[in-house]
């Protein structure tokens, strides 16, 4: 990606292993829907209305009050997708947009 389409890092999260080019997060480890029944972090369960949703960066499965916050796709090594979700956990070492 170029340089200015980049989101900044913080030494933090510079500091994390990388996955490889062209290998997204998904191949990498991805919760299965039907293992997860509760938010990973708040444990409400998940209903019709309250649906689940995987952190692109940690693969866990959380509800939208959860994962507020997103990044470009290509920093999560997921480049096909504009806007990214992430947790609380994750979002630490990334420049976010809000959703």
């Amino acid at each position: 990606p170029r340089q200015s389409e980049r989101l900044a890092l913080s030494s933090e999260a510079a500091s994390r292993p990388r996955l490889p080019e062209g290998r997204s997060r998904k191949q990498a480890w991805w919760m299965d829907d039907e293992l997860c029944h509760n938010c990973f972090s708040c444990h409400k369960p998940f209903t019709y209305f309250n649906r689940r949703h995987h952190c692109r960066s940690c693969g866990n499965i959380f509800c939208k009050k959860c994962t507020p916050h997103s990044v470009h796709g290509e920093m999560v090594g997921r480049p096909h997708e504009r806007s990214s979700r992430l947790c609380e956990d994750c979002v630490g070492g990334f420049k976010v947009q809000d959703r």
